[in-house]
């Protein structure tokens, strides 16, 4: 692995420090230390898609979306049950963002019992998920009811990883947020 030895060419993406390295882009979620936590993470995800899921909960991921990764990419999906919808990770974009959220907390500490039980509990709410032959992902029934999803998706890139959102619930949210209030403030 290439460690990056320029803090000059990397920048800070979606919590985590990026730079380019001989075998692509590396992230961190610490520049200090130059700790390397993950070999890599897809960034540059944007765009709103809508998409069906068949009745075996498969979904097709849009071109887009599918950039950077292959068939044999490993991807985790998490639910986010107050919101209502999915989030789709690589394994090592999910590893770094677990971490960040740990950071926040002075670090994963595994003789704390409350981390331990927090992570318990994230990473069994996660589930791994595989794109096909086809470009599509298969959706546990479990994370499709958590996130009321049944047939109408939207595909949402949000930086280093995706959403998946019930329609109904994405333009209600859609609807409910005002961008002038950041982007003329």
């Amino acid at each position: 692995m290439y460690v990056l030895k320029m803090p000059e060419i990397g920048r800070i993406v979606g919590g985590l420090y990026c730079g380019v390295g001989e075998s692509g882009i590396e992230c961190r979620s610490s520049v200090q230390g130059w700790r390397i936590q993950k070999e890599m993470c897809v960034s540059g995800l944007f765009g709103e898609y809508r998409h069906k899921i068949d009745a075996k909960g498969r979904l097709s991921l849009p071109a887009a979306l599918r950039k950077g990764l292959t068939e044999d990419t490993q991807l985790v999906v998490v639910p986010n049950v107050k919101t209502g919808f999915l989030s789709v990770y690589t394994v090592e974009a999910f590893e770094a963002w677990q971490d960040a959220l740990f950071e926040k907390k002075g670090g994963y500490n595994p003789g704390d019992r409350m981390h331990v039980m927090l992570r318990t509990k994230l990473n069994a709410s996660a589930m791994p998920a595989k794109i096909d032959a086809v470009g599509r992902i298969t959706l546990v029934a479990k994370q499709r009811e958590m996130a009321s999803l049944e047939k109408d998706a939207v595909l949402v890139g949000n930086t280093d990883h995706f959403e998946i959102w019930d329609a109904v619930r994405w333009d209600e949210f859609q609807s409910s947020i005002d961008l002038d209030e950041l982007l003329f403030s």
